[in-house]
């Protein structure tokens, strides 16, 4: 867990926030407590790679809504929820950009249910956020995801392009040619400009090598 975490609790939830931050910092991750309330939330999701509510969900998504700069998707922090006994942590935003797997990883630690609710998870498959990390990539036309997760979620053909050969750990009916279907391109930095124009022409996605 390499990742500065953050959480903000409610009074009944102290006992549950002190034990999860024992159990982040004996892993080597830095975290800090806060009391709900004892600061704003508006910039903590830009200072911290997770946020962890310690609270009920309905409390949580209320948080958020109350702020002005709540993360966008793919962006700043990772939110979490995890309820006062410790039973179930729930991913809230930001699941296939590394909510998911910190939840599971948080879960294995507290003995808890991971609440994972993304189709691609719940079906079996590799998100394209997951695939892009694997090949450590940043997506470079995230709005173009919901077309791409469409075909995906049917089980259409998503080819990528510019790599040798896809992890064997990849799930999916993604292929490594450019032949048919939405077309995945992994591309380096210089060709960025040219090759985007072409993939927002066939509505794939490009990601970039970082």
């Amino acid at each position: 867990m390499a990742r500065d975490s953050h959480c903000v609790r409610k009074p009944c939830g102290k006992p549950m926030a002190q034990r999860l931050a024992e159990l982040i910092h004996s892993v080597g991750a830095p975290v800090v407590v806060y009391k709900y309330g004892q600061v704003g939330v508006d910039d903590l999701w830009r200072y911290f790679d997770a946020v962890i509510l310690i609270m009920a969900l309905s409390g949580a998504v209320r948080v958020i809504c109350n702020s002005g700069k709540a993360p966008n998707k793919g962006a700043l922090s990772l939110v979490l929820v995890v309820n006062d006994t410790g039973n179930y942590v729930i991913p809230l935003l930001n699941a296939h950009y590394g909510a998911n797997e910190l939840a599971l990883e948080l879960a294995h630690m507290l003995n808890a249910e991971a609440v994972i609710t993304t189709a691609t998870e719940n079906l079996g498959l590799t998100s394209i956020e997951e695939l892009a990390r694997e090949l450590n990539c940043e997506i470079v036309n995230p709005e173009l995801l919901p077309r791409v997760y469409d075909s995906l979620l049917r089980g259409e053909a998503i080819c990528v392009s510019g790599v040798d050969r896809l992890l064997s750990n990849v799930r999916g009916n993604y292929e490594e040619t450019t032949a048919v279907g939405i077309i995945i391109a992994v591309i380096v930095v210089l060709l960025i400009i040219t090759v985007t124009e072409h993939l927002f022409k066939h509505q794939g996605i490009g990601a970039q090598r970082l």
